[in-house]
């Protein structure tokens, strides 16, 4: 879709499956709406998939990218990687199998988000923001170092230690990881510049103030269509008010330190928000983690040019599972930077 701008869309694999009539969720049905993803992701130009990490998750990320790789000729899987789940000598071994039996590249998710009930069931020591942001810095050292040096990888730091540690074989240096990390904080802009890895923030409604400078990774939803009515017709139908979401999320809080998370419910639960064109119904109906942007192809259009004109390279994207929504964006990306080609 993109290629010539290095511009990187990834669409966000959902965690879980939606509630069925019952209340109940169903794998199968999660494990079917990620295959038809990856049809229309594919279909439609998009780089790549997200997969998210957690206790939660139905199908482990190294697993789903597996499936990405073998099931699609052009996707990246984007996969979340947190140091709470896997040791980074581990992850940096499936990046390279990946390399030599797909001849593909991956990007990674560096992540230090958990739930805090997951954290205590699994016994993870107890940190506070910054020093899991400093644990992170050391794990992305160590998988760097083993994925790009010849020579064996020792490291002493307060979180891991290794000693001549050797990863055979090497990928090519074409097929060594793209790195992105989520974060907004200060520690988190410290060691995205410690490992060369783009910086991500979730956008929020206020793009002025919440757009922090040098972040050049986004994450957003997205709803377009030929006008802004349909837009906001299409919207409203794939995210129906629904009380019981409503609570889940009030739980969902109680169980998290994340400080976004708190301003969005905040932001969620003012008023006037579509006027502007942003929507957090999705948000503060537990459909989603991010700020939807809704409206015509046009406008939706100059949203993304602005962004990109603001230095954003990779743009992270929660969208309905419809394909008429794969195609919408996908339109209203070649739109705004074929536009943005011709300004040049």
């Amino acid at each position: 879709m993109v290629e010539e701008r290095a511009i990187n869309v990834f669409v966000i694999v959902p965690r879980t499956s939606m509630f069925d009539a019952e209340g109940a969720r169903e794998p199968r049905q999660y494990w079917s709406t990620v295959l038809r993803q990856m049809e229309w992701c594919e279909r439609y130009g998009f780089s790549g998939m997200l997969i998210f990490q957690g206790n939660e998750v139905y199908a482990d990320p190294w697993v789903v990218a597996q499936c990405i790789l073998s099931g699609s000729a052009t996707l990246t899987p984007l996969i979340a990687v947190n140091p709470m789940y896997m040791h980074p000598f581990t992850a940096a071994r499936f990046v390279s199998s990946y390399a030599l039996v797909y001849g593909r590249r991956v990007w990674l998710n560096l992540i230090t988000g958990t739930a805090l009930g997951d954290m205590k069931a699994m016994q993870a020591p107890e940190l506070s923001h910054d020093e899991r942001y400093e644990q992170l810095g050391e794990y992305a050292t160590i998988l760097i170092s083993l994925l790009s040096s010849a020579a064996p990888t020792t490291f002493a730091g307060r979180y891991y230690a290794t000693h001549k540690l050797r990863l055979f074989p090497r990928p090519p240096e074409a097929l060594l990881p793209g790195l992105l990390l989520a974060g907004q904080s200060e520690a988190a802009a410290r060691i995205a510049c410690s490992t060369g890895a783009i910086m991500q923030q979730f956008l929020l409604p206020d793009l002025d103030a919440a757009h922090r400078p040098g972040c050049e990774g986004v994450a957003l939803g997205i709803v377009a269509r030929g006008s802004d009515d349909d837009a906001w017709r299409a919207a409203r139908a794939a995210f129906p008010d629904d009380p019981r979401r409503r609570e889940i999320l009030e739980l969902s809080m109680s169980n998290t330190d994340s400080v976004w998370k708190a301003r969005m419910k905040r932001l969620a639960e003012g008023e006037g928000r579509e006027a502007c064109g942003y929507w957090l119904e999705p948000f503060k109906n537990f459909y989603t983690e991010a700020a939807y942007f809704v409206g015509s192809r046009a406008r939706v259009s100059r949203l993304i040019r602005g962004l990109v004109e603001r230095g954003v390279s990779t743009f992270i994207l929660t969208l309905p599972t419809a394909e008429e929504d794969y195609r919408q964006v996908s339109l209203a990306f070649r739109a705004a930077l074929a536009d943005r080609a011709k300004a040049r």
